[in-house]
């Protein structure tokens, strides 16, 4: 239903957030943030994954220009120049574009923060 949808992101999601920020203890979120600011994100990476999506992507639009090509009712040729020009420009572009994902990350330059050995897990007493 849409409008439960709507209500659930505009009300619903916000006062969740809300809450789940009273019911952290500042000391956790403290170290949150010192841990965000201090370690850079690192994603793994994988070519598999990076092919797939590409190909995806790729046989998406194939169909689209397809779909276009009968739509506009060309010949068979210009079908083919159409598929192959949309072909050509998707793998450069998504190629670039994954060779640069890729590419080997310079060595960060800020020393981790290690990691507590105790935790701040106060449970919770139904107060707010």
């Amino acid at each position: 239903i849409p409008v439960l949808g709507l209500l659930d992101d505009m009300i619903l999601l916000p006062l969740l957030l809300w809450l789940a920020r009273r019911l952290t203890p500042t000391s956790v979120l403290e170290r949150a943030r010192e841990r965000a600011d201090n370690e850079p994100l690192m994603l793994p990476r994988s070519i598999g994954a990076a092919v797939f999506v590409g190909v995806t992507w790729l046989a998406a639009a194939e169909a689209l220009v397809t779909w276009l090509a009968y739509a506009l009712s060309l010949q068979q040729e210009q079908r083919t120049v159409c598929l192959v020009a949309v072909a050509l420009v998707f793998v450069v572009a998504y190629s670039a574009a994954v060779s640069m994902y890729m590419r080997p990350r310079p060595p960060s330059r800020i020393a981790p923060v290690p990691l507590p050995t105790t935790t701040d897990y106060v449970p919770f007493d139904g107060r707010l």
